[in-house]
């Protein structure tokens, strides 16, 4: 008989910390005021599950997201910019299809990869 405790896996809504609560995001330039020989990072830390939540996503998709994740830190920026299968594409903030919160920067380039 085994005295290991079972890990139970905790249930429920993704809690939503209050705006004021977040860091302000900034671009993050270098010391030269250029990122394209820095390596992406990702991060859920300003995930907004009013809007999509990967843990609703399947597990195909969930894949693809991590895949992306993989493909991109291995490279530096101006090679993630040009990879056809990671399809970047800048985004102008007017094409958001919902205003962006206070925490995030004027500065800030918003962009979208293709997750397939």
């Amino acid at each position: 008989m085994s005295n290991k405790k079972k890990n139970k896996r905790k249930t429920g809504s993704i809690p939503q910390p209050d705006a004021d609560s977040f860091p302000k995001v900034h671009s993050g330039k270098l010391v030269d005021g250029s990122t394209e020989h820095a390596a992406p990072a990702f991060s859920f830390y300003h995930l907004d599950t009013s809007s999509e939540c990967p843990s609703t996503w399947t597990v195909e998709e969930t894949k693809a997201l991590f895949d992306l994740f993989r493909k991109a830190t291995s490279m530096e920026w101006h090679e993630v910019r040009k990879d056809p299968g990671i399809d970047f594409k800048p985004v102008e903030a007017a094409q958001c299809r919902r205003s962006l919160p206070p925490r995030i920067a004027e500065d800030v380039q918003l962009s979208q990869m293709r997750v397939s």
